[in-house]
This record gives C-alpha cells, structure tokens and sequence, in this order.
C-alpha cells in the first residue's frame, strides 16, 4: 500500500511539474468562459518575439463591444476576470472589469457611437450613470490627479507622487538637461549644466533611448563635439569630431542609439552611435545618403535631400481625417495612436493594432513632443508634461511658469 500511495505521490508531482513547466515556457492561449451571463474572451501572450506578455479581455453586449489590454503577468493564471457589471445610462452605456487579484483596480470604460472613452472623462455628461455608477464599489479617486505641486527651483514645479519609480526623465533646458525621477525626497529633480550661456533653441539634439544627445551649444555658427547624457544616472561624456560641423543641419532621425544628422552647408551625412561613442561620415556628394522609412533604409539623392530635408519615417502611417497615426508595440498587443486637430489642440485615441475600436485617451497640444513607453505615453499640455496610463488616468509630471518654446523630454529605465 505504502509503495502504490509512493507511486501516486511521484505521479502527482510529476504531472504538477509538467503543468508548471508548461505554464511557465507557453506562448499564451486563449478561452472563453462565462462571467455574470456574460461570455468573455480572454487571450494571454507570452513570450513571443516583438510582442509584449499581456491580457486581453473582450465582452460584448448585443452590438456594444468592451475590451482591456493589460501589461500585466497576472501569475499566468487563466480565467482572471471575476465579475462584470453593465451600467448602461441615457447616452452611455460602460462596463466595469473586476479581476481575481484584487489589488489590481481597472477603470471603467464606456462607449458612444462606436468610440470608448474612460469614465472619469464624461463624468457629468449623463445624470443617470452616474448615478448607476454611484452605487458601486467603485473609486474614481485612483483616476483623478490630485497631486501636489512642489516647487524644486524658481518656477520649476514636479508632482513628485505621480513619478513612476521605475522610469526616469530627461527634460531640455536652456542650459543643459533636468533629470526627473522618485529616488528620494531630495533629489528628484536636478540640472546637469552642459553651455556657459543659456540658449532657449536647441534643434541638435534628441532623445533616444536612455541617453539625450545635443550639440555644444557654446559655439556660433559651427561646432566640433556633442554631449551625450544618461538621463538614468547622469553620467555625462564627450563626442568629438576632426573637423566643424554647420549649425545649419537637423537631425533626421534614430534607429536604435545611432542618430543620423544632415549637415545643410557642408552637404554631409553623418552618423553618430551613442553607444560606441563616435561620429563618422557616412553621406556625401558621392555617395548620396542614408534614408530609414518602414524598417530598412534607401539611398536617397543628397541635392533632393538638401532641399527637402526629409525626416525618417518609422512606424507611422497615413489615415484620412487624422493629423498623424502611430504604431507602437507588436501587431498582437501593441497600439495604434491616432492624433486628430481640434481647435488649438489636438484629441487623441487609441486602438488595438489589429482594430479600428478608438478609445479617446487625452489631449495634447503637440504632436511631435511625445513619448511612448509600453503603454504608457508621456505628452506636452500646455505648460505641462503629463502622462497617461489605463490604470492611473491622465497624471502631471512638470510645470513651469516661464517656459519659453516646447519641452524635448525622453524617458527610461533603470
């Protein structure tokens, strides 16, 4: 008897083991279940190239379809989601996603004429969902900002409790670069000075990666070194080159942390990796220049360039009735942003990258200023940098009362 429950023991195991296994190197899966009469798809993905591990949780009710994309492991368990309530109103109707793991609060998403939109954004726009949203166990608070502004130095304001710990930021300023992050009370906002003079235009320059790339701004009219900064931990180093570099050219672009500027006057391409630390000439009249559109680069004619100074075009695409469209993430679980002109700012919505279901996310006033960070998107608002996420809302990172020109930021991880 002792040898068969012995045999059973290992047996139990054994299968425990593979299951573990099994969860732990799978790709995902996906399954539908029945929550509250209601049928939920759910799709986990793992560990596959180019995509980011995530849940997605779909419902529908008649026509209204409701939908989260999660960056979130959930332990890889299956069947996540524990109760879905409809709330339906005059104009809206929403649903509200409860999960298994309690600690994580999900918003409540509503829709109207085939857009979704969060609930803290229509808020007062229709009398009785609200109050149908009153009477559940819902707290709005975690999606309203409420952060206190702390003035670091003269009118430079950081609302240091909506500082993500793990990601850090570089902010231009006419002097060299202010660093942002929430590794102490003390410290969390402080200038690394680069130029003897203030100098409110600074085109050369770029952020990319964890690095912030700028031209020495002490010369006039021509220039010979950059600075490199790492806006994780500060550290600030020197690319020079043998000979002058014109004011007069532009960065056209990145891939990876090599950045790639056209020198206007002197008809040269250059290229510039921040890793290695080193600057070579790699366009000229001889040999045209280097062009990154859609994933590869081309040769392009270097007098059509010079005229046309073009920029590189990376995962954006054209969309009628949008100012701009960008994709961001894999095909399975990333985003496309889509960036409509409205009066002197711009709306902005979102989509899945294999659907056109919009959910309006936040305004912005420029669209060329924004970073995107796994779903989280960093933009300007005015006198602001602010930030939106699905589970926190719309949150302030900076301020400042005599901001002159636009912000250039970046941002990292440790």
């Amino acid at each position: 008897m002792k040898r068969i429950f012995g045999l059973l023991f290992i047996m139990f195991s054994t299968y425990i083991f593979i299951q573990l296994l099994y969860n732990y190197f799978s790709k995902g899966y996906e399954i539908e279940y029945e929550v509250n009469g209601y049928n939920v798809y759910e799709r986990y993905i793992a560990r596959t190239k180019g995509e980011k591990d995530s849940y997605y949780v779909m419902v529908k009710d008649n026509e209204d379809i409701f939908y989260l994309n999660i960056y979130k492991s959930f332990n890889k368990k299956r069947k996540i989601v524990k109760n879905i309530t409809i709330i339906e109103g005059i104009k809206y109707k929403c649903a509200y996603f409860e999960f298994k793991t309690n600690s994580f609060k999900t918003n409540i998403i509503c829709t109207y004429d085939n857009i979704m939109y969060n609930y803290q954004d229509i808020v007062g726009k229709d009398k009785l969902l609200d109050e149908n949203i009153s009477k559940l166990d819902f707290d709005i608070s975690l999606f309203i900002d409420n952060a206190e502004e702390k003035e670091r130095m003269k009118d430079i304001f950081v609302m240091q409790s909506n500082l993500n710990n793990n990601q850090f930021i570089g902010l231009s300023t006419p002097k060299g670069v202010y660093l942002i992050n929430n590794y102490s009370d003390v410290k969390y906002l402080y200038q690394v000075d680069l130029f003897n003079i203030e100098k409110e235009s600074q085109p050369i320059s770029i952020f990319t990666s964890k690095y912030y790339l700028v031209a020495d701004y002490d010369y006039e009219k021509s220039f010979n070194k950059f600075y490199v900064i790492n806006i994780t931990f500060g550290d600030k180093s020197v690319i020079k080159y043998h000979s002058n570099i014109s004011f007069n050219s532009y960065i056209m672009g990145n891939v990876g942390n090599k950045v790639y500027l056209l020198d206007l006057d002197n008809k040269k391409q250059y290229e510039i990796d921040l890793t290695k630390k080193s600057i070579i000439e790699i366009g000229n009249k001889n040999l045209g220049i280097k062009y990154y559109k859609d994933g590869k680069f081309i040769k392009l004619d270097i007098e059509k360039a010079l005229k046309e100074k073009p920029k590189f075009i990376n995962n954006s695409i054209d969309k009628e009735g949008y100012d701009k469209v960008d994709l961001v993430g894999g095909e399975k679980t990333g985003y496309k942003y889509y960036y409509k002109k409205n009066k002197n700012s711009y709306d902005v919505y979102r989509s899945m990258q294999n659907s056109d279901k919009l959910t309006y996310i936040f305004k912005t006033t420029n669209i060329d200023n924004i970073v995107y960070f796994n779903d989280y998107v960093y933009y300007e608002d005015g006198d602001y940098i602010k930030c939106y996420q699905d589970n926190i809302g719309v949150k302030k990172i900076y301020r400042s009362n005599n901001k002159k020109g636009s912000y250039k930021f970046g941002v990292s991880t440790e």
